[in-house]
């Protein structure tokens, strides 16, 4: 009985340091991009234009982005300007999940049977991911999923789903 007892306090001092550092954030062992501006490209908006992205991280558990697009096609032509934000709830070194919350502005003549174009508004809840690659940090891949609501044509709820090819990529300064 005396040896468990003196056996104890030892396990102790062992056990909690290790449960202590397996529960510790992983936000601490996550690479820092505070301040940094991101500069890309994003799909998401739904005129199926390309946008320009930008995209910051005010802190290491939210970032805001901004996208806007335009296309003086005659048939498949229009604009788009969106914002965007994120809230990161895990992390690695290479990788963050992330809800987020988009709105724009949409404009596409190819909804429109006559020559005009059709306006709208787009709202988005999504959950994705960003990563980035060992050794090219300074680029990010994300894909994202959820619903997206839009106003285009007439009142649209819909599923979403971006490949890390077509949802966001943004080279990091």
């Amino acid at each position: 009985m005396t040896d468990c007892i003196k056996e104890g306090p030892v396990l102790f001092r062992k056990i909690i340091p290790f449960f202590i550092i397996l529960t510790l954030s992983s936000q601490l062992f996550a690479r820092s991009y505070v301040g940094h501006l991101g500069l890309g490209v994003s799909t998401q908006l739904v005129n199926d234009i390309p946008s320009i992205s930008i995209k910051n991280y005010s802190s290491d558990s939210f970032a805001w982005g901004l996208m806007g697009n335009f296309s003086t096609a005659d048939d498949n032509g229009g604009w788009g300007i969106g914002g965007k934000v994120y809230k990161n709830f895990f992390a690695e070194p290479h990788l963050f999940f992330f809800v987020a919350g988009m709105f724009g502005v949409v404009n596409s003549k190819s909804y429109s049977n006559d020559s005009d174009s059709q306006t709208g508004i787009q709202a988005d809840l999504t959950a994705g991911s960003e990563f980035f690659i060992p050794g090219l940090e300074s680029l990010g891949f994300s894909f994202e999923t959820g619903l997206s609501l839009n106003t285009i044509n007439e009142f649209v709820v819909e599923t979403s789903g971006s490949t890390f090819v077509t949802a966001e990529i943004h080279f990091y300064l």
